[in-house]
């Protein structure tokens, strides 16, 4: 296989996992019996007890996978220490959702009785690096766009990424503070708005460097 071809692949795999993820998060939804979208949050459907977590398990990997690929395709494309430490965050991004995914929660966070035992320190390990592992996927992932909007903008044919990548920052943290606001009842509609703007900028900048896998951006060495 050349480079050409594994860099399409890449792109490729930067769109479909992302698009799996939102495909397996939709279904899960309706399949469930008494789960509540607007109140109950993703990782509810793969919490313990919940019927068919693999759906949603088999989904988040998936979006992990897009991540990482995208991360690939990325630092075959820029160069520069920007572009380095962008890529090492999407990256990370990556392997934490992957955590996150494998790691289920105890219970549905969105339950007062699920939220009593996590002030009482009873829940289990894998339920706490669940959360430890979502706040930094939101942390990586928000920080990404911005950095690798700076490599990106080095090229000309790829301006219009880079500032799509940089209000993609601006928009996950004005979504990010509406989630943890959110009022109880809301919870789930306002992780779901959250989590559109990491799935479409990987589903956008996939497409976008699917379409021109042989140039690359570089960075000047001005001081």
């Amino acid at each position: 296989m050349n480079r050409r071809t594994v860099q399409r692949v890449l792109g490729a795999a930067a769109v479909a996992g992302p698009l799996a993820c939102v495909a397996a998060w939709a279904f899960a939804s309706v399949s469930v019996p008494g789960y509540h979208p607007m109140r109950a949050d993703l990782s509810a459907l793969a919490a313990a007890g919940a019927p068919r977590p693999w759906i949603t398990m088999s989904g988040e990997l998936l979006l992990a996978a897009g991540f990482l690929a995208l991360a690939a395709r990325l630092a075959a494309t820029l160069t520069g220490r920007e572009a380095a430490a962008g890529i090492a965050l999407l990256a990370t991004t990556g392997v934490t959702v992957a955590v996150q995914a494998l790691a289920r929660e105890d219970c549905d966070t969105g339950l007062a009785v699920c939220m009593a035992r996590e002030q009482a320190g009873t829940v289990s390990w894998h339920h706490q690096l669940h959360g430890l592992a979502a706040v930094l996927s939101f942390m990586t992932f928000l920080a990404a766009p911005a950095i690798l909007a700076v490599p990106l903008r080095a090229a000309a044919h790829r301006r219009a990424l880079a500032t799509y990548s940089t209000l993609t920052t601006v928009a996950g943290l004005v979504l990010l503070v509406d989630y943890v606001a959110a009022p109880a009842g809301w919870n789930g509609l306002a992780e779901r708005v959250f989590v559109t703007v990491p799935v479409a900028w990987t589903v956008v900048l996939g497409i976008g460097l699917r379409r021109e896998p042989q140039v690359r951006a570089t960075l000047s060495n001005c001081p």
